[in-house]
């Protein structure tokens, strides 16, 4: 591996630091930097032999239910644990306790360590004075720093950084904090007006504002108020759809809410949502999915997002990360990330806002139809808890917000279901 001077001076501090029996944490701007610093640390450290009974099970796991060519596998191998947000996250969590118990020395790490994570280390290496691509502001320097060394565990931390300017940052004065809805000369989105008041728009803005409130005036109020991250422009283009959409139309969409009983989707009825959504999904991230269509044998054209849901269904995050290796020809360090990505990011934030809104109207129509309150109407209510949590249950979402694997949350929701239970595989570290 081609190593500079950076390179050689962090394998340096960390070989002192782990000879003197000090832990670290090593800061990283981005995702991409944990790999780059945990792969030059297993050139230079020797293979774990002597580890707790508990680590033991959770690196078996982690083989046998992922890989061992998985870096990761590689790394906590070696006592280094990798942290960011694309590691599924009941394994983030059984990286910080190793870490704190002493099983792990080094730990590479984004700004996620400092989002309520609770980390004990005397030290903090710093590797670049940056937040993904932007600039570290002081108040994330001081944040960054405040992972060194903890209360009742050292008498003191120490920051140690590499050729960058973070203690100038960590020393420098807060700047004023600015905000677009706080300044009437920032362009606004349309959900900006929504929650910027009058004596900060411009006359533009007030007017938009006004025509704006003008063509919601006759939406329900349910539709209004909830899912505020759509904009109230948007809500008003999706009413007008879901209201004239054919009762062909209506019929495959409830297969389709039919279907996700069975965790499966109907393509018809899935790709008509998403068809609905497209045009006010443009500035999103699913929209290259919807977009990109393939064609069937019978010659129907089903999106690629259809596509990766279902198997999403069928199979969990293992069967995505399948599907990237076996179909898309990626390594297994890639096809984990980008899974992560697709049902972190895409699935959980961005597919979960649109299939909301529109189920919310879907559901209001159906309600109109047959003269029934809204909540008496079955919609994509039971795929949206399946998004959101990995979970159908109280216990199964209480088992997922805890971080537990996706078969320990559906044990944990068929415990009383004696047939489904039996059938569920537990490895020692999930039975554990």
């Amino acid at each position: 591996m081609c190593k500079n001077n950076k390179t050689d001076k962090f394998i340096s501090i960390i070989k002192t630091l782990l000879n003197n029996g000090e832990k670290c944490i090593v800061y990283c701007a981005d995702k991409k930097g944990t790999r780059s610093y945990a792969k030059y640390l297993l050139d230079i450290l020797p293979e774990l032999h002597d580890y707790d009974s508990q680590y033991a099970l959770f690196l078996e796991h982690i083989k046998s239910t992922f890989s061992e060519d998985w870096l990761l596998y590689k790394a906590l191998k070696k006592g280094v644990g990798i942290h960011n947000g694309l590691v599924p996250k009941y394994i983030q969590k059984e990286i910080i306790k190793f870490f704190n118990q002493g099983e792990l020395q080094v730990l590479t790490t984004t700004t996620t360590i400092t989002e309520g994570v609770n980390t004990s280390a005397k030290n903090i290496l710093v590797t670049l004075c940056k937040k993904s691509p932007k600039p570290l502001k002081p108040f994330d320097a001081k944040n960054i720093a405040g992972r060194a060394g903890r209360f009742l565990h050292h008498y003191s931390g120490r920051v140690i950084v590499l050729q960058n300017n973070f203690m100038d940052v960590l020393y420098a004065n807060d700047a004023i904090l600015e905000h677009k809805n706080y300044d009437k000369t920032s362009a606004k989105t349309d959900i900006d007006l929504d929650y910027t008041r009058d004596n900060y728009l411009s006359e533009q803005d007030l007017e938009r504002k006004k025509e704006i409130n003008r063509l919601s005036s006759l939406l329900p109020g349910i539709i209004l108020t909830q899912f505020k991250t759509i904009s109230k422009q948007n809500k008003v283009s999706l009413f007008h759809k879901i209201m004239g959409l054919t009762s062909e139309e209506l019929a495959k969409i409830e297969n389709c809410v039919n279907s996700t009983m069975y965790d499966s989707i109907n393509f018809d009825g899935f790709q008509i949502f998403l068809n609905t959504i497209k045009d006010i999904a443009k500035d999103s991230p699913i929209y290259s999915l919807i977009n990109n269509k393939t064609s069937t044998y019978e010659g129907k054209e089903f999106s690629v997002l259809v596509y990766m849901v279902s198997c999403y269904l069928k199979a969990g995050f293992y069967g995505e990360v399948k599907y990237y290796i076996e179909k898309k020809n990626l390594d297994y360090d890639r096809a984990i990330r980008t899974t992560a990505d697709f049902i972190y990011n895409k699935l959980k934030y961005h597919l979960v806002k649109y299939l909301g809104i529109f189920n919310l109207i879907y559901k209001y129509r159906i309600s109109q139809t047959l003269k029934c309150e809204i909540d008496d109407v079955t919609g994509f209510d039971r795929l949206l808890s399946k998004f959101e949590y990995n979970a159908y249950t109280e216990k199964g979402k209480m088992a997922s917000d805890y971080g537990a694997p996706d078969n320990v949350i559906k044990y944990v929701e068929n415990i009383d279901n004696e047939n489904i239970r039996n059938k569920i595989k537990l490895d020692n570290y999930g039975k554990n």
